[in-house]
């Protein structure tokens, strides 16, 4: 399974958000688009943002989901390049928006702030080549167990012995996240549901057995 990514400290946080200006957003805010000029990164304070691309056809690719306590717009900011990917809103949430110059500024000024970032960034390039390892050669059910153990990374159990996904997603997006379709992520939860694996509430998931979704990973 993927490696925890190391997180920003209490210390290193306020610093940033001394540096930004705080931002509230709904669900469904463009922060920024595939293609737009940098000049700015974000620190997530709550809230989760995807980030995804759109094909020449249309079709809509989720390839990661940002929380609380992570940066986005960073790559793009740091190699002086247009934004790669588009950045969504996936709830009302709070960010603190960062001018480039400042951003680049306090790297400088803090070495510490640029060693935790790069490490947070090389823990993320790992887990991004083992998912499309997953997503290359895994079946359906294997690439829905890993995204589900994956969303549900760092949440404590529920009283009821439960691991709940942080947030919620639509079945598409679910399929955006792990090349397939919305047809059938609906049946592989519904077998998983069926099997004991997993258990579903009013606009919640959680997981009930991880040891045996691991086991569909591997």
């Amino acid at each position: 399974m993927n490696c925890v990514v190391p997180h920003f400290t209490e210390e290193e946080i306020n610093l940033l958000k001394q540096s930004g200006r705080v931002l509230t957003v709904k669900a469904g805010h463009i922060l920024f688009r595939e293609n737009d000029e940098t000049d700015h990164v974000y620190l997530i304070e709550s809230g989760h943002v995807k980030h995804y691309h759109t094909t020449s056809l249309g079709k809509v690719v989720i390839v990661s989901i940002c929380g609380p306590s992570e940066m986005i717009g960073v790559p793009a900011v740091l190699l002086g390049q247009r934004r790669g990917v588009f950045a969504e809103a996936l709830e009302p949430g709070t960010l603190w928006r960062i001018e480039q110059e400042v951003f680049l500024r306090l790297l400088h000024q803090y070495p510490q702030l640029a060693v935790k970032l790069a490490a947070i960034h090389c823990q993320l390039v790992r887990n991004y080549e083992y998912g499309l390892q997953t997503l290359v050669v895994a079946s359906a059910d294997s690439r829905l167990a890993w995204l589900l153990l994956r969303l549900a990374e760092g949440r404590r159990p529920e009283r009821d012995g439960g691991q709940r996904v942080g947030f919620y997603l639509t079945h598409q997006e679910m399929a955006d996240m792990i090349g397939s379709c919305r047809q059938t992520v609906t049946t592989v939860l519904g077998n998983f549901k069926r099997a004991g694996l997993i258990r579903i509430k009013k606009h919640a998931l959680e997981i009930v057995d991880a040891d045996r979704l691991r086991q569909l990973v591997s």
